[in-house]
């Protein structure tokens, strides 16, 4: 757990909230600890008394199958606006698993699938992709993938299946992609949709995507018609000529800022050089907080404390802490639809909260707050 105590922006407090995990890939805070893929399964890292330390380690999902590659794993997790978690499947992998409730997938390299945060079900979301690495919703609530051997982006539609390294697709024909171009790399990983008021409107409602190969952050604007949808590509959001630089998860904070996780490494492939190589690097990964701050340079950004002071419990939600379901952060509204979904508030009182988000708003933020509503229902 890395927090910013005085406000600065900066971590300056490092507490250990679990260890001697297996490759924990994919991770996922929810409501008492967090759930984590931890080779080979899916489990819940509970914290029983509120101390930050992690007291339980319960099964929720799994074995899933490592024995041919054990770095492009599950990865990715997210939980929609419907309740239920998503997640990525990697490259190789042959993985068959069970729920409790004798759901079962059937999963061969790159795959996406959803479960219940209690492992009571399991299914299948789409077929195909070669190496999906980090998931995205847009503002609609629609889920997008990045891969890093098909394409930088895909627009996952329920039931689809992908192209997948020469095979066949499910007798229907391949679901459509959203992009040709392949931002010079092999290596795409991390992904977010910026939908917040922080960076300049320019740099609004555009997906970013992690280049590891190049050292960059692409770029990307969303195009729909009807119910189509397409990427264009745009100039490089960041780029470096440190050729360490390996950004491999990107994150939308609820403060704006934009969270990238740096592996940070000289060597990133398992196959160029031996594993025990001295050329890699195991202790210099970093975390970058990207914001904006003004022609002037004057940071206006709420900091990442001050947005916590606000965290309400849940057991006490009033219509002006439901004003959240209208924020103009995703990342926030996606914390407020959450929270109401814990607390089960009756309509009667979402109906309070939503005159109060739709009171001097414009359409657009009515159609976001509507929306949000609808999904917490």
């Amino acid at each position: 757990i890395l927090e910013d105590t005085d406000g600065d922006g900066r971590a300056d407090k490092v507490t250990t909230f679990a260890d001697k995990l297996n490759i924990p890939m994919g991770i996922l805070p929810t409501a008492g600890g967090v759930i984590c893929f931890n080779i080979p399964d899916i489990v819940f890292l509970r914290d029983n008394d509120g101390d930050d330390k992690a007291d339980e380690r319960i099964k929720i999902l799994g074995p899933f199958d490592t024995t041919r590659d054990t770095h492009g794993m599950v990865n990715g997790m997210r939980r929609g606006p419907d309740g239920w978690i998503y997640a990525c499947h990697g490259f190789n992998n042959q993985s068959n698993v069970t729920a409790k409730d004798g759901s079962n997938v059937k999963m061969i390299s790159g795959n996406t699938f959803r479960f219940r945060e209690d492992g009571s079900r399991v299914e299948q979301w789409t077929t195909g992709q070669v190496n999906p690495f980090g998931l995205a919703a847009d503002d609609w609530g629609n889920l997008y993938s990045a891969d890093c051997h098909s394409k930088p982006i895909t627009a996952l539609l329920h039931g689809g299946c992908y192209p997948s390294f020469g095979r066949p697709h499910d007798g229907l024909g391949f679901a459509p992609s959203m992009m040709d171009h392949l931002h010079g790399s092999t290596a795409i990983c991390g992904l977010i949709f910026y939908q917040a008021e922080q960076f300049p409107q320019a740099f609004q409602n555009r997906f970013y995507s992690g280049n590891v190969m190049t050292s960059r952050i692409n770029c990307n604007a969303i195009e729909r018609q009807a119910a189509t949808v397409t990427a264009r590509e745009l100039p490089d959001f960041m780029t470096s000529d440190d050729p360490w630089f390996r950004p491999v998860d990107i994150q939308l904070g609820p403060d704006g800022a934009m969270y990238v996780a740096d592996f940070y490494n000289k060597i990133i492939g398992h196959y160029e050089v031996p594993l025990q190589h001295p050329g890699r690097d195991r202790e210099s990964g970093r975390i970058w907080r990207i914001v904006y701050r003004g022609k002037n340079g004057a940071n206006a950004l709420q900091s990442l404390t001050e947005y916590q002071k606000q965290v309400f419990d849940v057991a006490t939600l009033s219509p002006v802490d439901l004003a959240e379901l209208g924020s103009t952060n995703l990342t926030r509204r996606e914390l407020a639809i959450e929270r109401e979904r814990q607390t089960e508030l009756p309509a009667s009182k979402l109906d309070v909260a939503r005159q109060m988000m739709l009171a001097e708003k414009t359409p657009e933020l009515e159609r976001l707050s509507c929306l949000s509503i609808l999904w917490s229902r």
